[in-house]
């Protein structure tokens, strides 16, 4: 089962599941965002992005 939508451009992990997700999605996307926690995805990706622009720059 899928998990849900991840928002980005965000300062926390968002996560977005359908309105009519039933028990086993939301588990999953309550997995997702534990996941994302864990391994500090969204500080990965401003260090990223930041390599980026200046590399652009």
């Amino acid at each position: 089962s899928a998990g849900g939508a991840v928002l980005f451009g965000l300062k926390a992990p968002v996560v977005k599941s359908h309105g009519s997700s039933d028990a086993k999605a939301i588990f999953s996307t309550i997995k997702q965002v534990r996941t994302m926690l864990e391994t500090q995805v969204v500080g990965q990706l401003v260090e990223e992005f930041a390599k980026e622009i200046e590399t652009n720059d």
